[in-house]
């Protein structure tokens, strides 16, 4: 191994230390939930798309509760506190690229929304679940680069 190639301890310690990191890596996880679930139900399940897009988004939530809780903030315990606090923040979310793309599917193009939403919403999740969802007592912790 060359001394300019990174360990995987190195990699993990880094990871470890970004916060941003692991709420990228643990929104991916979701994401990628989420489409999986959206591809493999219609050939399992005969219900509309509809019912098919509640269910991965149902599931792509979980799997988001579970690792911005545990991974990213690494919040122990306050499950009913917490999970009260991810769904009114999922709502909201969904309220906001709701708005976006409904504007601009009035005045040009939904598809503007959609990426403002893509863009924005996991800016606003990011530091919504930092200061409200997910917050300790002491929102930062020693070791933890933002």
């Amino acid at each position: 191994m060359s001394s300019g190639s990174l360990s995987a301890m190195q990699i993990i310690r880094f990871v470890n230390e970004h916060r941003v990191l692991r709420f990228a890596i643990a929104g991916g996880l979701s994401t990628a939930t989420y489409l999986v679930l959206m591809f493999a139900l219609p050939s399992l399940l005969t219900l509309p798309a509809l019912y098919i897009n509640v269910l991965a988004v149902f599931g792509s939530s979980i799997v988001s509760y579970v690792g911005q809780k545990y991974f990213t903030f690494r919040l122990p315990g306050q499950h009913v506190q917490s999970i009260s606090k991810f769904i009114a923040q999922t709502v909201s979310a969904l309220v906001v690229s709701s708005l976006l793309v409904s504007l601009f599917a009035a005045i040009s193009d939904a598809r503007i929304g959609a990426v403002l939403a893509a863009v924005s919403i996991p800016l606003f999740n990011y530091y919504m679940f930092k200061y409200w969802t997910f917050a300790h007592r002491s929102t930062y912790h020693k070791g933890t680069v933002e």
